[in-house]
């Protein structure tokens, strides 16, 4: 019988025109002896991002378009310069807007054209050709080669050092720490993705081809808020840890450590249930009462608080409505009987984007997407239609 065919051959010689972007910086490094942050310093200073278009491997390794020019600087590639400035500080954590920790390994999807990057004029000037990035690949692969040929476990333990040799503790992603969450946020606890990765594609045509793991949390957490088991809008940390729970969903680090439930019907754990007796009986059900005239109380109060915000939200609305010539437009005004709520709440997401500069190092769809949801607005459908419909791009 003859070899295994290979069915990837076609796949395979389209990707070989791509670079891997962390793998190109890093042959930048070692060629230059120079650290990371510096390299992408100089990258930066020399408009790299205005020349180099930046592509993402999806889950079946094809590499497609991901990246378009935009922003704060008209012609600048956007993943691109994202790249670059994560790089700016050699790709340490760091706090976002969406509380995320994110690292290299977080980028190592990207890919730029091999023809772009080394014809890219500084870079020639640095004496660096495809030739270099060839004997980069295959050291790379020698070193892995080393590692995984130790003849014995007791070699390998031999030479690890003291701080390998110490428990690896996980250190959840800081997003898990939000009192509340967005549909796409709780979706992301279920699926591992990155809330801001996510809300940076969500519009992309292959989205769902490349994030069906997020699609299939995505309808899980959406099936519960239609149920009722969830609330639409803002999720509470507290209640989707024990919806999760009580769904079988532990997660390490969010809802790992909760404490166990008490079965119901068990009453106060101080209550002897084998042997009742009249004294602890009463006690219980006089507890049971004054616990339903207190939820009953923080019930009225909820409502008299949300009633308050919406009369103060009808006041601000009021005064913030966009005109046109001085004048304000019937679909925009609240008091016209064939008002446009949604036409209004994209108006006001546009001015803030680009009249008011709100979240200006951001793209279009995380900087609607984050202002929207300062206004509490999270549903998605109608956050990816006003992210769409404002969008100076499309």
């Amino acid at each position: 019988m003859g070899g295994m065919m290979n069915l990837f051959e076609d796949l395979e010689q389209r990707n070989s025109e791509y670079i891997n972007a962390i793998d190109a910086l890093n042959l930048l490094a070692d060629k230059t002896n120079n650290s990371l942050p510096n390299i992408c310093k100089f990258l930066l200073l020399r408009s790299f991002n205005f020349n180099i278009e930046t592509f993402s491997k999806g889950y079946l390794d094809e590499i497609y378009h991901c990246d378009y020019q935009g922003g704060l600087h008209d012609g600048m590639y956007e993943v691109t310069t994202d790249i670059l400035e994560r790089g700016l500080g050699n790709f340490e954590c760091k706090q976002t807007d969406f509380n995320l920790i994110y690292d290299k390994e977080e980028l190592e999807r990207y890919y730029w054209l091999r023809s772009d990057f080394f014809s890219f004029q500084p870079i020639q000037e640095l004496n660096i050709s495809p030739s270099d990035y060839t004997d980069y690949l295959t050291g790379k692969a020698l070193l892995w080669l080393s590692k995984q040929e130790k003849d014995t476990f007791i070699e390998d333990m031999q030479e690890l050092n003291k701080d390998e040799l110490k428990p690896k503790t996980f250190e959840p992603p800081l997003f898990y720490l939000n009192d509340t969450f967005s549909l796409i946020e709780a979706s992301c606890l279920l699926s591992g993705d990155s809330p801001i990765q996510i809300n940076r594609c969500f519009n992309d045509t292959n989205f769902d081809q490349n994030h069906h793991n997020f699609n299939e949390a995505y309808n899980f957490i959406n099936s519960a808020i239609w149920a009722g088991s969830l609330p639409e809008n803002l999720i509470p940390s507290h209640q989707l840890k024990l919806y999760l729970q009580s769904k079988g969903k532990i997660i390490e680090g969010f809802n790992d450590n909760l404490p166990i439930q008490e079965p119901i019907g068990c009453g106060n754990p101080t209550i002897q249930q084998n042997e009742p007796n009249i004294e602890n009986l009463n006690a219980e059900i006089s507890r049971l009462r004054k616990e339903i005239e207190d939820r009953d109380k923080t019930a009225i109060e909820l409502q008299n608080r949300i009633s308050e915000l919406e009369s103060q939200l009808s006041d601000a609305l009021s005064k913030n409505i966009p005109s046109i010539n001085n004048e304000l437009h019937p679909s925009l005004d609240p008091a016209h009987k064939n008002h446009a709520p949604e036409l209004l709440l994209a108006v006001q997401a546009w001015e803030a984007k680009y009249l008011e500069n709100e979240y200006p190092h951001q793209e279009h769809t995380p900087a609607i997407t984050n202002i929207l949801k300062n206004k509490n607005v999270t549903q998605v459908n109608l956050v990816k239609r006003i992210c769409a419909i404002t969008n100076p791009k499309k």
